[in-house]
């Protein structure tokens, strides 16, 4: 009788993305459920903090095998699941999906009362405007300037706090690289 011993180095974990779907589209804003799994010879079934969700837009975007998240920025994201193993091999699997554009509200008109301005749309402002009361705006906000056009800040406040990933960006109608054409 013979024993059979094997040993699997330099094995990278197996991994596998299963939600959602490759290809799969979805509006700005709606939730999106991540799932995977992760096997490993040298470790079995990985878990945890030891598997890194990214978006080639947005960085890391959860952990674990499984997370539900509704801030994606729009466009064409290449998700990447990273799992490593106790020896600090690496396997990865990717997909691609589309969050399609945030609506574009039309700014105008002097802002005279307090007023947020959310990350869930894009703000094209059109027309010079003052503010005379206090504009917020959201963390990872586009705000768009048609050529010539400025906010002029006399009697009001504006307060602006973008984060690390997540920027408040204000840029040309012109510019598709942020909140897409307009």
């Amino acid at each position: 009788i013979g024993v059979l011993v094997l040993f699997f180095v330099g094995c990278k974990p197996i991994v596998r993305i299963t939600a959602p779907q490759r290809g799969a589209t979805f509006e700005f804003g709606e939730s999106i459920t991540f799932s995977g799994t992760v096997r490993d010879f040298m470790d079995g079934d990985l878990t945890g903090a030891s598997l890194v969700w990214e978006s080639n837009i947005n960085g890391q975007i959860g952990t674990g095998e499984t997370f539900t998240i509704s801030n994606l920025s729009s466009g064409v994201h290449t998700i990447t699941l990273s799992a490593t193993n106790s020896k600090n091999q690496t396997g990865t699997a990717t997909l691609t999906i589309t969050v399609g554009e945030p609506p574009i509200v039309m700014i105008s008109d002097d802002i005279d009362s307090n007023t947020t301005w959310e990350r869930e749309n894009i703000y094209l402002v059109t027309e010079r405007i003052d503010v005379n009361a206090v504009l917020t705006i959201e963390a990872g906000t586009v705000i768009k300037f048609e050529f010539g056009v400025y906010v002029d800040v006399e009697n009001g406040k504006i307060i602006a706090e973008g984060a690390s990933g997540n920027p408040i960006v204000f840029t040309s109608y012109q510019d598709d690289v942020y909140g897409g054409d307009t």
